[in-house]
């Protein structure tokens, strides 16, 4: 049975795991501070935005700007890609958990579907 993948733009990973991402699966990547979650995660939007998809990154710790000076550490144009309506970064607050579920269970997917994003990165 053939299963479309989704590319992730890290080099030898796609391969690695057999043409990229199965599209629709969630994927976590788990590690200690400092192990590269953020910069695969980046990346991995950097790669769908460089091909016209939208995406959207959301945070519990970094604020957007930290985030969009990241990725353009690594030369990737993210502070175009959100003035040109490509990338949304939703910074959520982790001290008030009540709120962030009732927006992620709500506002958020509602946001996903309305902007079109096809890569999320929380």
């Amino acid at each position: 049975m053939f299963m479309e993948r989704i590319k992730t733009g890290i080099f030898g990973l796609d391969e690695l795991i057999g043409g990229g991402i199965p599209k629709g699966h969630t994927v976590a990547v788990i590690g200690p501070f400092g192990a590269g979650k953020t910069t695969f995660g980046l990346q991995y939007l950097n790669h769908g935005l460089l091909n016209g998809e939208r995406g959207i990154f959301i945070s519990l710790e970094e604020e957007s700007e930290s985030i969009v000076r990241t990725a353009e550490s690594f030369g990737w144009k993210f502070s175009e890609y959100v003035k040109n309506g490509m990338l949304t970064i939703i910074k959520l607050d982790p001290q008030d958990a009540r709120a962030t579920m009732t927006r992620i269970e709500g506002d958020i997917s509602q946001e996903i579907r309305e902007f079109g994003a096809k890569r999320l990165v929380f």
